[in-house]
């Protein structure tokens, strides 16, 4: 199947862009009613695959183009090139053409088994620049960026699913092109338009000179926290204490030794170590999770069992998923079991596999997330408006240029001609 696809690959994306023109050709401004205009949230705006979407998934799916921008996943703004200039007939609603395309390429991807894990995906957001401080990922910088794009209308599922979706269409398009050969005067063709030599004017429209032209009322500040007020809320803070049961590492001399009985006497303490380490461990999992187990009991208990073993028990104050305390920073899978949804306070955890060794842990106090107030919240909500206007501003302006221009071009005048007349 995969070798008929890359050989048709040409014929197989065509016929993907007719199909994309010909579906959103009937979308706009239509309902289940039949009717135009006057549309709610829950009115059909298209349909696509045999399935229905309202005007409000419509708008949430339009969203993740946004998302993508301010992730910096610039890749996948080219899911809005293929339908380019197509148009919806309702005025001022989205545009149709990355919202096919994306739910186009999650179709594929099910239909040729293209599947992303959430591991996969997390492992993808820590690569992005956003999510990083000098080079490396740096957790509390990942969660100042999801705490940012919480006051847009996003979560942390909406960065999981377009992490996968960008995972997805690196593989499609590794799948599409694999073993693809493009022909001599497709080459020639490329080559020439790298190379040519372009004369171009260009009209620099900044979006920082229209943000310092736009006014934000009170009252639009006021609207916009009403209307999004549940995106304004404190993070959860969990406390917790656990134990760390630390596996044996092998001793950096035993490389080096020249005795080969030695170094296998060496190897051999190693796996006896190991295998008295696992068991130790998956004993007190047992008796971890015995009703009415006293955590701080078992954890003495078994210390004087295996006094050679390095067991700690640590306690941790409240602290935001995304700002873990710097004992447990790097223990990213801990960080997730603590602050799993299921975990309540004082049962106890799954065994956490970590950097160190095996972790066990209880949560001793879980402080719900808090609606922030409006004057707490009011500097950033401007902020957020005056780009929005500036940004609106800044799109009429270059849309009324280019008609200035085009206008101009037309009537047989120079192009400074036309913008001077506007």
């Amino acid at each position: 199947m995969l070798e008929f696809f890359r050989r048709h690959r040409g014929a197989f994306l065509m016929t993907l862009t007719v199909i994309i023109i010909l579906s959103f050709s009937v979308w706009g401004g239509w309902n289940r009613s039949g009717r135009t205009g006057g549309r709610s949230p829950d009115d059909v705006a298209f349909t696509i695959y045999g399935k229905d979407y309202t005007h409000a998934e419509l708008t949430k799916l339009n969203s993740v183009q946004q998302l993508c921008y301010l992730l910096g996943m610039y890749d996948m703004l080219d899911l809005g090139s293929v339908a380019e200039g197509l148009k919806s007939r309702d005025p001022g609603a989205p545009s149709y053409d990355f919202v096919g395309n994306l739910l186009v390429l999650r179709a594929k991807a099910l239909d040729y088994g293209i599947a992303v894990s959430d591991e996969q995906a997390t492992e993808k957001l820590k690569t992005l620049p956003r999510f990083q401080k000098e080079g490396k990922y740096d957790g509390e910088t990942a969660a100042n960026v999801e705490k940012n794009l919480g006051m847009y209308g996003f979560n942390g599922g909406d960065l999981l699913q377009v992490a996968k979706d960008s995972l997805t269409y690196e593989k499609l398009q590794a799948v599409v092109g694999a073993n693809y050969s493009p022909s001599t005067l497709a080459v020639a063709k490329s080559y020439a338009s790298k190379q040519q030599t372009v004369k171009a004017s260009t009209i620099q429209f900044i979006l920082d000179d229209f943000k310092k032209k736009a006014e934000v009322k009170e009252d639009e500040i006021a609207k916009y926290y009403n209307e999004k007020k549940d995106d304004y809320k404190t993070q959860e803070k969990r406390s917790a204490v656990y134990v760390v049961f630390t596996k044996p590492v092998a001793d950096p001399k035993a490389a080096e030794e020249k005795d080969e009985k030695k170094k296998t006497d060496a190897a051999k303490k190693l796996a006896d170590d190991t295998a008295a380490f696992e068991t130790h461990a998956s004993n007190f999992d047992v008796e971890f999770k015995k009703p009415g187990a006293d955590f701080n009991k078992l954890v003495a208990d078994f210390k004087k069992q295996k006094p050679e073993m390095n067991i700690k028990l640590e306690t941790l104050p409240l602290f935001e998923r995304g700002t873990p305390p710097e004992s447990i920073k790097e223990e990213t899978r801990l960080v997730d079991e603590i602050f799993r949804g299921a975990l309540k306070v004082g049962a106890p955890s799954e065994p956490v596999e970590g950097s160190k060794g095996y972790y066990f842990c209880k949560v001793t106090k879980i402080e719900e997330p808090k609606q922030q107030e409006l004057k707490d919240v009011k500097d950033k909500i401007k902020e957020i408006l005056v780009a929005q206007k500036a940004q609106e501003a800044m799109t009429k302006a270059a849309n009324e240029a280019r008609t200035a221009i085009n206008d101009a071009l037309k009537a047989g005048k120079k192009l400074d001609e036309g913008l001077n007349e506007k």
